[in-house]
């Protein structure tokens, strides 16, 4: 899709849903669109690749699969994102999943936390595996949030997971990984 633009009715104040069905390689592409009120890029089936270029999201939350395959890529570039939800990224479909090889990056994006209350800025419900990579990326978010936590069980599938900020400054008072994902050294926040 190329220089759309979503937008709810005025009296629909929900989150709407962008769903995802098998969306291996480069099924799904956005270009130059807009997204505006509140929308949710949704694991039905499988969320587990897409490209949004040069977009804008008012108000979006993330929910990609963690079963995807290694080829697979979700890639933001040069978009301006907000968020409201208590999380930005929630890795699904079930607290039991064990990941495969997830790949998530932003590349130029600015993204900004525009509600204190949120809590943790990635969500492991479904244990991940892969990668989620900042880019040259401007991140406004309160020193109150978790970088990393998740559900608390199955935390031993987690066994290959990166988090990387280049070039991405964070509050230099954030926390970055969960007291109860702590003990798993597989899981990795670099920040370069």
């Amino acid at each position: 899709m190329t220089n759309c633009e979503f937008t709810p009715i005025s009296t629909f104040s929900d989150r709407y849903s962008l769903q995802f069905n098998g969306s291996h390689l480069n099924n799904y592409s956005f270009n130059n669109c807009k997204f505006n009120g509140k929308c949710q890029l949704s694991n039905n089936n499988g969320f587990y690749s897409a490209t949004f270029s040069n977009c804008s999201f008012n108000d979006v939350f993330i929910i990609p699969s963690v079963l995807s395959n290694s080829d697979d890529l979700i890639l933001f570039e040069n978009c301006n994102i907000n968020y409201t939800e208590s999380n930005f990224i929630y890795y699904s479909p079930a607290a039991y999943t064990k990941g495969t090889y997830s790949q998530i990056k932003f590349d130029s994006c600015t993204i900004t936390n525009s509600n204190s209350k949120s809590t943790v800025f990635i969500y492991a419900y479904a244990k991940p595996n892969g990668y989620c990579y900042f880019n040259n990326c401007t991140i406004i978010l309160p020193s109150t949030i978790t970088i990393f936590d998740g559900y608390p069980t199955n935390i031993s599938y987690i066994e290959n997971y990166n988090i990387n900020f280049e070039n991405s400054h964070l509050p230099s008072d954030i926390k970055l990984i969960g007291d109860s994902y702590k003990s798993n050294s597989n899981i990795k926040i670099n920040i370069i």
